[in-house]
């Protein structure tokens, strides 16, 4: 449904793309996982096991712009099990302007990332609360789309991709652990 392609593209877009946009980490090397049926909807275990498997191949950072507002203790478990292997894990804080925990994101070793506007401003969608790490740019975000395109997009789903570039750009600098990066 392209939201995967939005995500991959503020992560990495190529620079050389002589037109539209360049990614956080232009040369990262990213391994895209769905996890996710085409109509965007899915299953704890489907999310586990995508993170299980992100893990098994070494992987550093894991951005995750999806979530609900339930709570899973499989989903719980596989986080856990990703930070004890010191995988960095940022979330999206949903889009629903509340304030109650959202998941995976609202999990202590995930980084919860919500939303500003261009002007610096929190975006009116964007969730908040104590769970809530930082904000990042998530209203009309220019970034790849379906079919050799260009889109403009909202949400913590764009959010999210900045922090995550922003983590791996330090974890390639830096021989940071996870939990340094989470508090950088």
């Amino acid at each position: 449904n392209g939201h995967g392609t939005y995500v991959t593209g503020i992560i990495g877009a190529e620079v050389n793309n002589v037109r539209g946009i360049a990614g956080v980490v232009p040369n990262a090397k990213i391994l895209i996982l769905r996890a996710f049926d085409p109509s965007g909807y899915g299953e704890e275990d489907d999310v586990a096991a995508a993170i299980l498997y992100a893990v098994e191949m070494g992987v550093d950072v894991i951005n995750m712009s999806f979530g609900d507002n339930a709570f899973s203790y499989v989903l719980k478990d596989v986080i856990e099990y990703a930070y004890q292997q010191g995988v960095v894990l940022v979330g999206s804080a949903g889009n629903s302007s509340s304030n109650l925990p959202h998941y995976p994101s609202g999990y202590t070793e995930v980084i919860c990332v919500g939303a500003s506007t261009n002007n610096d401003f929190l975006s009116s969608f964007s969730n908040t609360g104590s769970t809530i790490d930082l904000v990042a740019p998530g209203s009309a975000i220019l970034t790849t789309d379906l079919n050799n395109r260009y889109t403009s997009i909202n949400g913590t789903s764009a959010s999210t991709p900045f922090v995550t570039g922003a983590a791996a750009l330090l974890k390639s600098l830096v021989n940071f652990n996870n939990e340094e990066i989470k508090q950088v």
